[in-house]
């Protein structure tokens, strides 16, 4: 009578070891993506250069956006967005900070059509708007696009798509 219970014990053992091989799979090793997500705009959205005179718009928006005024420096970007090229990356970035993830992906949607950058980030900006809205499927497939491309933010999505 003994020998199949210490069978039964042994296959919850073994049952048991594989649950817990794959749940630290899935929450060590698997890259939670919405996570690195908000670790990048941390990292590198949260201040921005500036390189303008003290004067100039681009800067007094640049220094709302770095104090965390983010609706002073919104108003001062969508200002901008017809004279400077620029102010369109910083009123998604903006729109972004304020969770105005739908605003933010007009102004990258709009930002990844301009062929004047070096570098234009608007199709990596836009998965990551996609990725805080949980759409992590159409995040995916941009970011592979960036990749493919050779867009800017492709260092970073190469990164997170291995």
């Amino acid at each position: 009578m003994k020998l199949p219970f210490f069978r039964f014990n042994k296959f919850i053992i073994i049952i048991a070891s594989i649950l817990f091989i794959w749940a630290g799979y899935w929450f060590l090793i698997r890259k939670d993506l919405p996570k690195m997500t908000d670790v990048y705009i941390e990292q590198n959205l949260t201040k921005l250069p500036i390189n303008e005179n003290p004067g100039d718009s681009l800067a007094i928006g640049k220094r709302f956006y770095n104090e965390k005024k983010y609706a002073e420096a919104a108003v001062v970007f969508e200002k901008l967005v017809g004279k400077k090229l620029q102010a369109i990356e910083l009123a998604g970035l903006t729109a972004l900070q304020m969770k105005e993830y739908d605003i933010a992906m007009i102004y990258f949607e709009k930002l990844e059509q301009n062929a004047d950058l070096v570098e234009n980030k608007g199709k990596f900006y836009t998965a990551l708007v996609n990725l805080k809205m949980g759409k992590i499927q159409r995040a995916k497939k941009i970011l592979k696009e960036v990749i493919t491309q050779g867009l800017g933010g492709k260092r970073e999505a190469e990164e997170w798509m291995k």
